[in-house]
């Protein structure tokens, strides 16, 4: 038994078996464009393909005189214009399957597999749904890039500052001033003894830091470590902005700011004034 399909293409008419659609799942491909489709999708009916038939039915030669010797009218073929046969449909570019192959056995071709897949990513529903995903991937990307970046934001940005803090309060962060240590340079530093006593000595450290941000940046602590003659650390100090008389939490952008602090060393009473363990210091900037 054979069936008739449209080409959705070309509209040409193609007679299948069911054995064909069976190994290829429904799907061929057109003689005449190439095209692939689903045959069952464009199956015709008896009547439609009946009535494509007589559409594309071309007309047969005038019928010749009637011979006299003969009781029957026979038409024959002009001799200038050779017999035309009408045509109604084409043969589909499928191979024959004999009766009895297991089809669950028989590979799939490679283009039905082609057009199978490019039939379901044009699905409106999965079109719909990867367009969705592709939004909410670019919501939840925002959404970090805010949750990092949101003390860089609230300084480049004054007027989000409101924004922000509303933002935090519901995700539970807080807004502090933009951490930037490469930013900031020690310009200079001293420290110098100022008085002596048989308890120990005082020094007095000052300190120059400069910021070559273009951003207000949070205020640094200061390491200070105290050497003996062999530069081994004597004594460990850290020491807050506060603590160095800075008032303020933030830097301003290219700004610098100096610091003082006096520091009273205990003398040892194993060691002697000339064998005074403090002979030289060195200062870092760090964040704690």
């Amino acid at each position: 038994m054979s069936l008739n399909t449209r080409c959705p293409a070309c509209e040409t008419v193609f007679k299948v078996v069911p054995d064909q659609l069976k190994v290829s799942s429904g799907w061929v491909r057109c003689g005449r464009c190439a095209e692939v489709f689903d045959a069952a999708t464009h199956m015709l009916s008896s009547a439609d393909a009946q009535v494509t038939a007589t559409t594309a039915r071309v007309p047969a030669p005038a019928p010749v005189a009637a011979s006299p010797s003969l009781s029957r009218p026979e038409a024959r073929p002009s001799p200038a214009q050779p017999p035309v046969r009408p045509s109604t449909s084409t043969s589909a570019s499928m191979t024959p399957i004999a009766v009895g192959v297991n089809f669950d056995a028989v590979p799939e071709l490679s283009f039905v597999r082609h057009a199978k897949k490019k039939a379901f990513w044009q699905q409106t529903h999965v079109v719909r749904s990867l367009l969705a995903l592709s939004l909410g991937l670019i919501g939840l990307l925002a959404f970090q890039v805010v949750l990092d970046q949101r003390n860089q934001l609230a300084a480049m940005h004054p007027n989000w500052q409101a924004g922000l803090e509303r933002f935090c309060t519901t995700m539970g962060c807080v807004i502090e001033p933009v951490k930037q240590l490469d930013a900031l340079k020690i310009e200079s530093s001293t420290f110098q003894k100022i008085q002596e006593s048989p308890q120990g000595d005082t020094f007095a450290l000052k300190v120059t830091v400069k910021s070559s941000a273009a951003q207000p940046l949070a205020v640094p602590a200061l390491e200070l470590t105290l050497t003996d003659v062999n530069d081994k650390p004597v004594l460990r100090r850290v020491l807050l902005a506060q603590e160095l008389g800075f008032q303020g939490q933030t830097l301003a952008a290219h700004g610098e700011w100096n610091g003082a602090f006096s520091i009273f060393v205990t003398a040892s009473p194993s060691l002697s004034r000339a064998q005074a363990p403090v002979t030289g210091y060195r200062v870092l900037a760090f964040y704690p």
